[in-house]
């Protein structure tokens, strides 16, 4: 789990979002969740219907548990769109993870 900085999720469309953070270093390979978290502290994990990159990273692909990507600048501002399943309004939060393999 990587802790990043300057996070920023701002409300484009109904169910659409953009993201936006910086890495604390180059990551090759590794996933990004959204995830919304409750009054009572715990997190679940939000679907996502589609992603598209901005910038900060070569590729980006929806999966199951979230976003899949390649090659986070650790220097670039990361950019990301996505739309979610479900249009509910959440407290979100954005967990980054690096790929050991």
């Amino acid at each position: 789990n990587q802790t990043i900085e300057n996070v920023r999720i701002i409300k484009i469309g109904s169910d659409s979002y953009r993201v936006s953070f910086t890495a604390p270093k180059f990551i090759k390979k590794g996933h990004v969740e959204i995830v919304t978290v409750g009054e009572n502290g715990k997190s679940n994990k939000l679907k996502i219907k589609s992603v598209a990159l901005i910038n900060g990273c070569d590729s980006v692909t929806k999966t199951s548990s979230g976003i899949l990507f390649t090659n986070m600048s650790d220097h670039d501002k990361t950019k990301l769109e996505f739309s979610l399943v479900d249009c509910r309004d959440y407290a979100m939060e954005v967990n980054v993870y690096e790929y050991n393999r």
